[in-house]
């Protein structure tokens, strides 16, 4: 059994094709892909936490789609959701009409997941930033003491800021995202090449923000082994994160014998921003 996040779907709304680029012909279309990809991934025992905002248009027709999706589905109800807590005694009164469309549970706010071997905050919105310039619904942010946070709402506007997730469909192809996936984002290093100019700098970030200051080889060679672990580095696989990327492939000669280097590792994940 797996378990799976996803949100916004925003079933039978027509216009989040153009404000999200959506790539489908119609609403129909984008119904009929949402259900495939879905259903491609999740198997029948499987959990799916829909972290808000499953269907809009003419809800008579948009919320019983929610019907055909596989697996155990789990509402953290959203903004645009009619059974939502926000919308105080109108949303109680649509409860039952999300329980009988196929969910087997209706959640308000935020809820404690452990996500992989890590605690993490789930909640439609994210601590801050929105998909509109304004943000929209402070009271019902949750407060950001440190944890991660997984959360849809800003749809396209990022996949991950920090420790804010983003399991929203627009950003994962449209399909669930796995248990897993967001474990390894939750493993996440960032290396910053506004840090440095020369190989000996690299390996001095390396040093500081992969291995926390271990002993090794500091040349090419030994930056393999590191990344093969032992040295401190996450077992399960992590995300490297490399920032002013372009001013270290500018800098560096070996940035590209680097990346050679990293992406030989199937369990890292390298983002280069």
């Amino acid at each position: 059994m797996t378990t799976w996040f996803t949100a916004d779907l925003h079933f039978g709304h027509a216009n989040i094709i153009r404000y999200c680029s959506r790539p489908f012909a119609d609403v129909d279309d984008m119904n009929r892909q949402l259900i495939e990809r879905w259903n491609e991934n999740v198997a029948t025992d499987d959990t799916v936490w829909v972290l808000g905002d499953v269907a809009m248009g003419v809800i008579s027709e948009s919320l019983p789609l929610v019907g055909q999706l596989a697996g155990h589905k789990r509402l953290l109800a959203g903004n645009h959701d009619r059974c939502w807590g926000g919308h105080g005694p109108r949303g109680e009164a649509w409860i039952d009409r999300y329980l009988d469309a196929g969910f087997s549970t209706i959640h308000q706010d935020e809820i404690t997941l452990t996500v992989g071997a890590k605690s993490a905050l789930a909640c439609h919105f994210p601590y801050h930033g929105d998909s509109q310039e304004e943000p929209r619904y402070l009271h019902h942010r949750p407060t950001d003491l440190g944890d991660w946070l997984l959360h849809g709402h800003v749809h396209d506007t990022w996949k991950q800021n920090g420790r804010m997730i983003n399991v929203g469909t627009d950003v994962w192809n449209f399909r669930p995202v796995n248990e897993s996936e967001l474990a390894l984002r939750m493993n996440l290093i960032e290396i910053d090449g506004s840090r440095f100019d020369t190989i000996g700098g690299f390996y001095d970030e390396i040093s500081q923000q992969l291995i926390g200051g271990a002993d090794w080889g500091r040349n090419l060679d030994a930056f393999n082994d590191v990344l093969r672990g032992g040295f401190g580095t996450p077992e399960n696989g992590f995300v490297l994160r490399w920032i002013a990327s372009d001013r270290s492939r500018r800098q560096l000669d070996q940035f590209d014998t680097i990346l050679e280097i990293i992406t030989d590792h199937d369990h890292v994940t390298l983002e280069l921003w």
